[in-house]
């Protein structure tokens, strides 16, 4: 934490296995700052939530407790992932992010 990008890309470019990942993924041992953000953006796009709490919620399958409410209301008090215009000037989530497929069911 608390890193230069600079730091990071010297850092990561020092270490053979990451060298190596980044050959299997960008074809090259070079790690820059583009490449560590797309990394970075295909993991998280990765990273998927399914069947939690607020998963539950959109779907009307559950509902918040009135702490989970205030939480809702005090995130959106702050940001509107739908708009354009957000009061800490964050980018807007796209809308698939929050509507997620049901998990598979186990037999």
């Amino acid at each position: 934490m608390n890193e230069s990008l600079e730091d990071v890309v010297a850092k990561l470019q020092a270490m053979k296995e990451y060298r190596d990942q980044f050959v299997r993924a960008f074809g090259t041992e070079e790690i820059n700052p583009e490449q560590i953000g797309l990394a970075l953006e295909q993991f998280m796009l990765s990273v998927t939530s399914v069947r939690a709490r607020y998963d539950l919620f959109l779907l009307g399958e559950r509902e918040f407790t009135e702490g989970e409410l205030r939480g809702r209301d005090l995130f959106f008090a702050e940001f509107d992932p739908f708009g354009s215009q957000n009061k800490k000037g964050l980018q807007p989530i796209p809308l698939k992010a929050f509507l997620l497929p049901r998990a598979p069911t186990r037999a």
